[in-house]
């Protein structure tokens, strides 16, 4: 080894050296880094060894960088909230006898989910929680640990939901994607090795069939709604006139309305594509709003 090489070499293990003796917590605070890369990273300490270790999570894979920061600040406190209890990146692999307990990997979970943006998501990831939650309950012998959760348990538990409650092909599929999440979700942060999930296939499932509504049909439930219930019959033509999805439409807010300019101004807060958009409304809407005093 040349004599630089050498000097690199030990200005490297000095500073981690200095890093450790400085960091009586036994870790750093991870931080995001953009440019041509990005990307979050800290240290923390290696319990094999007693020094501390760089770990770096790659942010490249996201392409939008909305996305990009949002993430990382999601990255950012889950990784700090497992610091304070203790966890390291290295203790999974290097110290088997400190495994992570279901009910903080699900806490921790849980807080991950309540954080992102869309309510639906939330409602729907956290309902899928719990059943796998009361599911785990029901086991003469339930596991403490993220790792004892194999995959012919995770087999049996979707054979349940499809041969004994009688949920559809597509259902049992949702129940398998939100385990293959949260596993992926167990991965990243290094409390399994392996997801478990990645075995089970989906199931073969038919093309949904919808039924528009016909003329006749439309007509019915116009006549319906004009007598006894106006303010759904203007949901309802919103929906069908603007395309304006059901969960966008319930925040949309009387100033987002636009009489002079016919139109109605749709956030990219609450829009699923996240992209501000004006969308064009017909006269039928504009006296129909008017009528009920909007």
């Amino acid at each position: 080894m040349f004599p630089q090489e050498m000097s690199k070499k030990m200005c490297h293990f000095e500073a981690l050296k200095l890093l450790s003796q400085s960091h009586p917590l036994g870790y750093t605070y991870p931080k995001l880094h953009t440019g041509k890369s990005w990307y979050v990273d800290f240290y923390a300490l290696d319990p094999a060894t007693g020094q501390m270790r760089r770990k770096k999570y790659n942010l490249n894979t996201i392409k939008s960088k909305i996305q990009r920061h949002q993430y990382a600040t999601e990255l950012i406190v889950s990784i700090v909230n497992l610091l304070r209890t203790g966890w390291t990146p290295w203790q999974i692999v290097e110290q088997k006898e400190a495994p992570i307990l279901l009910k903080d990997a699900f806490a921790l979970y849980k807080e991950h989910v309540q954080r992102q943006q869309k309510e639906k998501s939330i409602k729907t990831n956290l309902s899928f929680l719990k059943l796998f939650e009361a599911y785990l309950d029901s086991l003469s012998r339930r596991p403490r640990e993220v790792r004892q959760i194999t995959t012919s348990m995770l087999v049996t538990y979707l054979d349940k939901l499809y041969l004994k409650q009688g949920v559809t092909a597509r259902t049992r599929n949702n129940y398998r994607g939100f385990l293959s999440s949260l596993f992926t979700f167990f991965v990243d942060r290094n409390f399994i090795q392996s997801n478990p999930v990645d075995p089970i296939k989906n199931l073969t499932v038919s093309a949904k069939k919808r039924q528009p509504l016909t003329k006749s049909m439309l007509r019915r439930l116009n006549d319906y709604l004009s007598e006894h219930d106006k303010w759904m019959l203007l949901a309802c033509r919103m929906e069908y006139y603007t395309f304006i999805r059901p969960g966008e439409l319930r925040h949309i807010r009387i100033n987002d309305i636009s009489v002079k300019d016919m139109q109605i101004f749709v956030s990219g807060e609450i829009s699923k594509n996240k992209r501000d958009a004006n969308v064009a409304i017909n006269r039928e809407i504009l006296t129909l709003m008017l009528d009920l005093g909007l």
